[in-house]
């Protein structure tokens, strides 16, 4: 149910891509690639993709806190 919800509120297709291929991304880390190559015990073990994403998608913006838009026209004024 949650997952469920967390997935509705990613908007764009582009957060959408963005954590589907870290996902992928870490379940090729963990499961696939140590088959093939010696790692480091436990650090491969952490979804580093999957948590990059999250720190980038997460859009928290305090009160008060300017917000870092990107380059181009200015978007609609939030309500």
């Amino acid at each position: 149910m949650r997952l469920r919800e967390f997935w509705n509120n990613l908007k764009t297709p582009e957060l959408r891509m963005a954590w589907i291929i870290a996902l992928a991304a870490d379940v090729a880390q963990i499961a696939v690639f140590p088959t093939f190559a010696e790692g480091l015990p436990g650090f491969d073990l952490f979804p580093t993709w999957t948590a990059a994403v999250f720190f980038v998608t997460r859009n928290q913006v305090k009160p008060g806190e300017p917000e870092i838009l990107p380059p181009g026209p200015a978007p609609a004024p939030r309500p």
